[in-house]
């Protein structure tokens, strides 16, 4: 059974923070029933994209904005064995750790990068995190400080923002800066009922 790291996120580091911490609590039960129904495809989607650049099937990896456990089951089905999340509400990690995919769950928000795991990983991913009212780009910034050098991550961001929210900039950004390469980019479903798309973005940190 996992370990639940109960971390205090910082208080308004979104400025619906509060809304959307009790919106996915007061979703948790039915969460994967409406996903289901929708054939969610993006997890299975994203995580064969890492599965790409990560032969390593013992590889450290932090599911972020893990929610009730999408990405991890589908990172289990493909033999990984060391699997931590995290996400903002302690309604979804409970039925994250119902899955029993996970060796250590963190309630936590990816904004925050004072209290996140500094270069522990081996590889990130997220999954539905990066659409309209949720983590800004500064995430995927975040995201990069928990990766060892050298490390993997694979992102979903939704086609409509992708240009509009600031997405594409910051990954120019970080590339220009030096923090990672693009090593792998390609529009891909998210969900089939009805067809919504998102951009599958993989890097390699520095």
């Amino acid at each position: 059974m996992a370990s639940c790291l109960r971390i205090q996120p910082e208080t308004g580091t979104l400025p619906n923070f509060d809304c959307v911490v009790r919106f996915y609590s007061d979703w948790a039960e039915t969460y994967d029933s409406e996903f289901q129904s929708l054939d969610y495809v993006a997890p299975d989607k994203a995580c064969e994209a890492l599965e790409r650049h990560l032969p390593n099937k013992a590889a450290k990896i932090m599911d972020v904005g893990c929610g009730t456990g999408w990405v991890g089951k589908a990172l289990k089905g493909r033999g990984y064995t060391n699997i931590d999340g995290l996400d903002i509400s302690a309604a979804m990690l409970s039925r994250a750790e119902d899955r029993a995919v996970y060796n250590q769950l963190w309630l936590l928000d990816v904004l925050d990068h004072r209290i996140q795991p500094k270069e522990a990983y081996d590889a990130v991913v997220s999954v539905g995190l990066f659409i309209q009212g949720h983590a800004s780009p500064l995430g995927i910034k975040n995201m990069l400080r928990m990766l060892k050098p050298g490390g993997i991550a694979c992102i979903t961001i939704h086609q409509d923002i992708f240009e509009s929210n600031g997405y594409s900039e910051a990954l120019r950004q970080l590339v220009g800066d030096g923090l990672c390469a693009i090593v792998e980019e390609k529009q891909e479903a998210f969900i089939m009922k009805p067809d919504i798309h998102l951009r599958i973005v993989t890097l390699r940190k520095s």
